[in-house]
C-alpha cells in the first residue's frame, strides 16, 4: 500500500473550504439583497405615511384658514365678492400650490431611494460575483500547488 498522498489532501482540502467559503460568500451576498430590499420597501412606506399626515395638516390648517375668512367677512358685512374673495382664492392657490409642491418632493424621494436601492443592490450582485471569481482563482491556485507538491513528493 502507498503512502498517504499529502498533495492530495492539500488540493481537496483547499478546494473544500474554497467552495465553502464561496457558497457563504454568495448566501451572505443574497441575504443582504433581501434586506436591502425589505429596507428600501419599509423607508418607502415610512416616506408616504409622512407625505399623508403632512397632507393631512396642511388640509386641516387650510380648513380653518378658509372657515376664519368666511366668518370675518360675513361678521364685516361685505359681501363674499371682489377683493375679499379674491384674497379667499389666492390663499386656496397656494394651498394647491403646496400640495403639487409635496407631491413632488415625495416622488424625488421615492427616486432617490430607488437610486440608491438599486445602487446597494448592485454593489450585492458584484459581491456575488468577485466571490465566484475569487473562488475559482483559489481553485486553480490550489490546483498549481496540488501539481507542483505532487511533482515534490
Amino acid at each position: 500500500m502507498a503512502g498517504f498522498n499529502w498533495a492530495l489532501a492539500s488540493f481537496i482540502f483547499s478546494g473544500v473550504t474554497t467552495v465553502g467559503s464561496t457558497i457563504m460568500s454568495i448566501s451572505q451576498a443574497r441575504q443582504n439583497k433581501k434586506q436591502i430590499q425589505a429596507n428600501a420597501a419599509w423607508e418607502a412606506y415610512n416616506q408616504k405615511m409622512e407625505l399623508e399626515i403632512e397632507k393631512q395638516r396642511r388640509l386641516r390648517e387650510q380648513t380653518k384658514l378658509m372657515s376664519e375668512q368666511r366668518a370675518r367677512i360675513g361678521m364685516s358685512g361685505v359681501q363674499y365678492t371682489g377683493s375679499p374673495l379674491l384674497a379667499v382664492k389666492e390663499d386656496y392657490n397656494d394651498f394647491l400650490s403646496d400640495m403639487h409642491n409635496l407631491a413632488r418632493v415625495a416622488q424625488s424621494q421615492s427616486t432617490g431611494l430607488d437610486i440608491e436601492t438599486q445602487g446597494l443592490l448592485a454593489n450585492e450582485t458584484n459581491n456575488m460575483i468577485g466571490s465566484v471569481v475569487t473562488g475559482a482563482g483559489d481553485l486553480a491556485s490550489a490546483g498549481m500547488n496540488y501539481k507542483i507538491m505532487k511533482e515534490i513528493l
